[in-house]
């Protein structure tokens, strides 16, 4: 399920590689791969704190 999202996302967001800089996720075990996301993008990933609006 990990590879499945994380080559889904860059597949997604692929065409848009220039425009988005960062992509901010919860802390859920399906983001394990964001340095592969985060690579192939060329964009840096961060991840939500828990109760924080």
């Amino acid at each position: 399920m990990r590879e499945e999202l994380a080559e889904g996302m860059i597949k997604i967001l692929q065409p848009f590689k220039n425009h988005p800089y960062t992509v901010t996720s919860d802390n859920g075990k399906e983001f394990a791969l964001h340095q592969m996301i985060s690579e192939s993008l060329g964009i840096k990933f961060y991840f939500a704190h828990p109760y924080k609006s």
